[in-house]
């Protein structure tokens, strides 16, 4: 099939665009940036389009035609000088909705565990896309992922890399909070199943592994992966000292550092990254990876050297 892939070099689209291509589909890709889409998938073609300014049925309308299915992966973590939530998760997702209902084309949203409990602005904002789809009378299916681990990192994992990498010291806040992880390529075959038909229309599911872990756990299993000795100390941060890190980085944020420490982080870790996987397993679905079958299947030496990133 022709698939329109929305934000194809970023760190889920591009374990999609791969999966699709290996599945021997015609991919296109949609971003922002040339330079990077080019640099992740030269023999594709490109739309180059900032989501901000697609906010109009119209501007999709070229784009999707010839295309079976769409699969946006795009997405911003917090409001900033390049980004805007209300206009990449809602504007331009209702619009493109739509175009997909005029054009009788197939939508897959990669959207986030805890949409629908949330009230921070990126979750909010993500809601209110995933509302817009289910409105438009487009056949669509919504995917809502865990935390996702893949090679490079981004948003949560990667403040969650960061801290684990630490020297000695294995530094926390919340370290009770509740994780459910899911690994980029099992959400990379989520939507080779959604695109082939194999799951049912106006499908909806979260995709997380079974079991639940504490943010701590999760942190020690990424030092043992990323090849760290374990932590001599754990050292607790308050929330409120992280909470003014958050301001800190935030701050940068508006000069265009979009660092791991920014508020939108912190929050969706502070509130538990958990779901509900039986609307998975009710389509006839396999158990999705666990956080240790996940980080043996990635290259932890590479990680390492760019654990900044």
């Amino acid at each position: 099939m022709a698939v329109l892939v929305l934000g194809a070099y970023g760190l889920i689209g591009q374990e999609i665009s791969a999966a699709l291509l290996a599945a021997g589909h015609q991919v296109q890709g949609l971003g922002r940036s040339k330079s990077a889409a080019l640099s992740a998938f030269p023999d594709i073609a490109w739309h180059i389009a900032d989501l901000r300014q697609m906010q109009a049925t119209e501007l999709w309308l070229p784009l999707i035609t010839g295309c079976e299915a769409v699969v946006n992966c795009a997405g911003a973590l917090q409001d900033g000088p390049r980004d805007d939530l209300a206009a990449v998760h809602f504007g331009a997702m209702n619009a493109l909705a739509q175009a997909c209902a005029q054009k009788g084309t197939k939508l897959v949203q990669i959207s986030a565990v805890g949409t629908e409990n949330s009230a921070s602005p990126f979750m909010a904002s993500k809601a209110q896309g995933d509302a817009a789809i289910r409105a438009s009378g487009c056949e669509y299916v919504i995917l809502r992922p865990g935390l996702v681990l893949a090679q490079s990192a981004y948003g949560g994992t990667a403040l969650l890399r960061l801290l684990a990498a630490l020297p000695l010291v294995q530094l926390q806040a919340m370290g009770d909070a509740k994780v459910q992880c899911v690994a980029a390529s099992d959400v990379a075959s989520a939507v080779c199943a959604a695109i082939a038909g194999e799951l049912p229309e106006r499908f909806e599911a979260d995709l997380v592994e079974l079991e639940r872990h504490s943010l701590s756990q999760v942190q020690s299993a990424m030092r043992a992966w990323l090849g760290f000795a374990p932590a001599r100390l754990a050292l607790n941060l308050p929330l409120w000292l992280a909470r003014i890190v958050s301001r800190g980085a935030d701050m940068l944020g508006h000069l265009g550092w979009r660092g791991p420490l920014r508020r939108a982080a912190l929050d969706a870790l502070e509130q538990g990254v958990t779901g509900d996987d039986s609307a998975w397993r009710a389509a006839g679905q396999p158990p999705l990876k666990s956080l240790h079958e996940t980080l043996g299947t990635l290259r932890a030496d590479a990680s390492r050297r760019a654990w900044l990133c």
